[in-house]
């Protein structure tokens, strides 16, 4: 049976290589970015400090397995200029300082592809993505994962009743509401409709059965009004997490969509089904 390959992760990849910083004490408005160049994807390094006015950047090999590569040639220590193309492992990187007007389009570009128009969370392609890279990198080392799903009950009665303007607002606002209530290391975006998904890295499921009940209790007492009309609503919360029988990312949604049903169906409660998972 064909076995998809699972390769390392971005960050697994920085982690054998070390930016070093000559100067980093001038307070100039500045910061170092990378960029890859097929996907503009901007990522802003950990060991970097915004504000920081970075004049001579060197990028260090920590004795790599495949090396780094600094414009096709092999490199130890190199120090980096704007515009120097970086391979590291299978992963190739534009060295592009803040200020170039190229790395602001990237950034653009980046937030367009990733981010929902509406709501301004991730949108289903990344948030999708992201589950895929989460759940490889679970199976890998043997980790935690677990997912969240919900939806907005009775939504298309709210935009046959309110208008679908109210609808908006309240995917809109409902979307903030979670966004200031998952952990900083979570991933929020959505699916689609009104049914979004939290993944939920190096957590397992009772501790996702915690934050899906702290979410419904915020939601119950959550005051929405549009045009001064006060809408009541609830949602159906669906959670699953990572086993031994799930191939792939899919499975683990298809299980959390699940859920997410006979809460609905049966329940019509604010709460996951937390005895059938």
């Amino acid at each position: 049976m064909y076995k998809r390959p699972v390769y390392p992760t971005i960050d697994e990849v920085l982690a054998e290589t070390e930016l070093i910083v000559a100067t980093p004490c001038i307070p100039l408005p500045s910061f170092i970015s990378f960029t890859i160049p097929t996907l503009g994807t901007p990522l802003f390094g950990s060991r970097l400090r915004e504000g920081l006015f970075l004049p001579n950047v060197k990028l260090r090999d920590l004795d790599s397995t495949n090396g780094t590569f600094v414009n096709s040639q092999r490199v130890k220590e190199s120090a980096l200029c704007d515009g120097d193309l970086i391979l590291i492992g299978r992963v190739l990187f534009k060295f592009i300082r803040s200020s170039s007007i190229e790395n602001r389009f990237f950034g653009q570009m980046y937030s367009l592809a990733t981010t929902d128009f509406l709501t301004g969370i991730f949108n289903r392609q990344h948030i999708m993505s992201r589950l895929e890279s989460e759940f490889a990198r679970a199976r890998r080392y043997v980790r935690p994962l677990s997912v969240l799903v919900y939806d907005i009950d009775q939504f298309k009665q709210i935009n046959d009743t309110f208008g679908h303007l109210a609808g908006d607002q309240l995917l809109i606002e409902s979307s903030r509401l979670v966004s200031k209530n998952v952990r900083q290391q979570d991933f929020f975006g959505r699916l689609g409709g009104d049914e979004f998904l939290v993944i939920c890295p190096e957590t397992d499921l009772n501790n996702t059965v915690l934050m899906a009940q702290r979410l419904s209790q915020l939601v119950e007492k959550w005051s929405y009004s549009y045009q001064s009309r006060k809408l009541d609503f609830s949602i159906s919360i669906g959670i699953a997490g990572i086993s031994d029988e799930m191939r792939s990312s899919t499975d683990l949604i298809a299980k959390a969509d699940a859920m997410m049903s006979v809460s609905y169906t049966h329940l019509r409660a604010h709460k996951p089904v937390l005895d059938l998972v």
